[in-house]
């Protein structure tokens, strides 16, 4: 009964992890121009704030045709440009700081793209358009 139980209960973590933790919304546009809200997690390096997704996600579909939007996070909103980043090595050491700054949430999430089909993680650098100040705090 005991380990029924626990198995159940880590198996309601492995689904829910993705909705806890620090997130920001992400809105990407569309064909017609309408911003579509999706939450993401984020690392911070320096003015950037890095994301990821799973390869066949919309939003990322969306951000490659437009590679440009907003990201809102509590109390501010900001533009961005987005530049994908494509070394493996790079993606690794980002999976790293995600592991560090979500630990158990993200180890959890790890393990449930281990259990269910997935691709490797796409990571996406999201900088201020040139000419604008860092993002606000």
């Amino acid at each position: 009964m005991a380990a029924a139980s626990l198995a159940g209960l880590l198996l309601l973590a492995l689904l829910l992890a993705p909705e806890f933790g620090e997130s920001a919304q992400i809105r990407t546009l569309d064909d017609g121009g309408t911003y579509i809200p999706t939450r993401v997690w984020f690392v911070e390096d320096g003015n950037d704030l890095i994301v990821r997704s799973e390869r066949d996600s919309s939003w990322l579909a969306r951000l490659r045709a437009r590679p440009a939007g907003d990201i809102v996070r509590p109390g501010k909103r900001d533009d961005f440009r987005a530049r994908f980043i494509e070394s493996r090595s790079e993606v690794n050491a980002w999976n790293r700081r995600f592991r560090e700054k979500y630990g158990v949430l993200d180890v959890s999430r790890q393990l449930r793209r281990a259990i269910l089909p997935s691709q490797p993680w796409v990571m996406v650098r999201l900088s201020p358009p040139p000419g604008l100040p860092r993002y606000r705090r």
